[in-house]
């Protein structure tokens, strides 16, 4: 389980390091600026730490795939889906792990932010700027933003009765 561990935390440093380069990258493309002068780090995957972030998988389930897969022969052919979709244990120990509180909270965040996407690219054309230039750009994507935080407060808000309706309330 250790040896897993330590291959998903490399995983992890990998493809941080990879972040970190696309972030220097982007860093480096600021023509609006030209005056401004970044020192570029060197980046080196063994001075990489890995913070807390997203739960990733565990290593005791790392192992079972690993394991199942190696004695399946594979996981894609008809045989491997079989024994996935008909063993009771597995089953049950995957619908216990996918109960379990890290797994539900990661689910609800991943639907949360999922359903905000979508409400700002549909809704309020997130994904597709009018305007060009990194400022311009910014300040149309805020506006965006603004926009839907104030139909969220107009929706959140309760709706005044017309003074009718008070009337019939107040009559009931």
């Amino acid at each position: 389980m250790e040896r897993i561990d330590q291959d998903l935390d490399l995983h992890a440093k990998k493809k941080k390091l990879l972040r970190l380069y696309d972030e220097q990258f982007l860093a480096g493309q600021t023509p609006d600026l030209p005056q401004l002068q970044l020192q570029l780090r060197e980046l080196k995957l063994d001075k990489i730490e890995l913070e807390i972030g997203r739960p990733r998988t565990e290593a005791y389930v790392v192992y079972v795939f690993l394991m199942l897969r190696g004695w399946a022969g594979g996981s894609k052919d008809q045989h491997a889906r079989l024994l996935l979709e008909e063993s009771m244990t597995l089953k049950l120990w995957l619908e216990h792990l996918w109960k379990s509180q890290p797994y539900r909270q990661a689910r609800a965040e991943r639907s949360a932010m999922e359903s905000l996407v979508f409400t700002l690219k549909e809704g309020f054309e997130f994904g597709e700027m009018m305007r060009r230039t990194h400022g311009n750009v910014l300040a149309e994507m805020l506006e965006k933003v603004l926009a839907y935080n104030v139909s969220q407060i107009i929706r959140a808000r309760p709706k005044k009765l017309s003074e009718p309706q008070e009337m019939e309330r107040a009559a009931a």
